[in-house]
């Protein structure tokens, strides 16, 4: 192929390719209804006055260009002209001058006269989402059934608006962090399926209550919990004390961690369970395999609670193995 060949291909490749370009950003184009009204001299000739409406609201995703101005001139002309779609209403709101719809419906029209005249700006009806409703969503992810809670709204970034579709939007609110007293800010955001409409930002101050148990009396550390050491109150959680031990029955035996003192809330870092296997202590080596038991002697070494992976050291031939501790002096080989 020669030289110029080869530049008219690429010439008539780029015109083309604008022409492509044109019919798809064109929602006429886009159109069969108007494409068919505009084509093939479907619309009789003559002049129409196009006067564009100041404001328009509309709940379509789409705008024609009756439903944006007052047309007048011949009645075929004006009813094809009128069913064209001169905008996509994604984003809103839009603004459409005499320049723009022209350029939009001249030329598909070239035996229509057209007269165009004002400017035109289109919305959605908006739907509105109160700080109130952003609160209540908030609270449902912070407080659950059963919660001795109170929540007050210290803050908020302002009602959340989204083009109305008819449709309500989905709220879904996310803490922002993992405080659960005090002040706990939450992320709101409206969604329409997989798609974020809006969102914004409130701040909670919670307060939470619940009945735990307090000390009565002094309890050194290293000495075991008895039922005179205990009571149990209704209080006021905080950071610090919001993970406080509820039952008394089961706190009875633990070892307190550091001295403490009466009105003390008992959490789990101020007593524990004693120690099923204390470090030294000889214990019983299990193995299990379906109804068979076998067991050794063996010394640990380390402690361990129920549940902990320990070293031991087997008596019989003083090799060391990992066990897991599954009672008090027992720990189980084959874990």
């Amino acid at each position: 192929m020669s030289r110029w060949a080869t530049r008219f291909v690429a010439v008539v490749s780029l015109v083309l390719g604008q022409m492509v370009a044109l019919a798809a950003s064109d929602p006429v184009a886009r159109d069969p209804v108007a494409r068919e009204a505009v084509a093939g001299g479907s619309v009789a000739s003559g002049s129409v006055a196009v006067r564009l409406r100041p404001t328009v609201v509309l709940a379509a995703p789409q705008a024609t260009l009756a439903e944006i101005a007052d047309l007048s001139g011949p009645a075929d002309a004006v009813a094809a002209l009128g069913t064209i779609v001169v905008q996509e209403l994604r984003p809103v709101p839009v603004v459409l001058d005499e320049q723009l719809v022209r350029g939009r419906i001249g030329r598909h029209a070239p035996s229509i006269s057209l007269v165009i005249s004002g400017e035109t700006r289109i919305s959605q009806p908006l739907r509105t989402i109160s700080i109130a409703d952003q609160v209540s969503a908030a609270t449902a992810v912070i407080v659950h059934p059963g919660d001795d809670a109170e929540i007050t709204l210290q803050r908020a970034s302002g009602p959340l608006s989204i083009a109305d579709d008819g449709t309500p939007p989905q709220i879904e609110a996310t803490p922002l962090d993992r405080g659960r007293v005090g002040d706990v800010a939450c992320r709101v955001r409206l969604m329409r399926g997989e798609t974020e409409m809006a969102r914004g930002l409130v701040v909670l101050r919670v307060r939470r209550f619940a009945s735990v148990i307090t000390l009565s009396s002094s309890v050194r550390r290293g000495v075991a919990l008895g039922a005179g050491d205990i009571a149990v109150q209704r209080v006021e959680l905080t950071t610090a004390s919001q993970d406080a031990l509820t039952d008394p029955i089961g706190v009875l035996g633990f070892i307190a961690t550091r001295d403490l003192s009466p009105g003390q809330v008992l959490t789990p870092t101020l007593a524990q369970a004693p120690l099923a296997v204390r470090p030294g202590q000889g214990v019983t080596l299990v193995w299990r395999s379906g109804t068979v038991e076998l067991t050794a002697p063996a010394d640990a070494l380390a402690g361990g609670h129920i549940g902990d992976i320990i070293g031991i050291r087997r008596v019989a031939d003083q090799q060391r193995v990992k066990g897991q501790v599954i009672g008090v002096g027992r720990v189980l080989l084959n874990y």
